[in-house]
């Protein structure tokens, strides 16, 4: 009952901050190809700590930082993710960006599948 309840709430947290985001935006942050771009983006950025950054740059790395956190958090609730180890967000964006340099066809999947899909493939639970 007490994960269940987490569950949902995160599961609405998510999809409420997912909703605002597309709203006030006019790029279309679904895809797989805007993920791995923001992505790319945001690995380079924190390299040269964010010096010289655009203020659309800050805004969609910090988005994405928050909505892979979002995803990491209902993939460890839905016990479909389970690290063993704290992971920061560069190496989640690391992770993500391997799992589609291996199969760039996969950037036309939804960016929500990719992002629990490579955590999934990279930080499986033991069933």
């Amino acid at each position: 009952m007490y994960n269940k309840f987490y569950q949902t709430v995160l599961a609405i947290i998510l999809y409420l901050s997912v909703c605002t985001g597309w709203a006030s935006s006019d790029e279309d942050r679904t895809s797989g190809s805007w993920l791995y771009q923001t992505a790319s983006m945001t690995n380079y950025m924190s390299t040269i700590q964010w010096r010289g950054a655009t203020n659309h740059e800050l805004n969609e790395g910090f988005y994405l930082m928050g909505y892979i956190s979002s995803i990491m958090e209902v993939g460890i609730y839905g016990k479909n993710v389970c690290p063993l180890y704290s992971v920061t967000k560069y190496e989640e964006i690391k992770v993500i960006l391997a799992y589609l340099d291996r199969d760039p066809k996969r950037m036309e999947w939804p960016a929500s599948y990719i992002v629990l899909k490579a955590f999934t493939e990279t930080w499986p639970c033991k069933k």
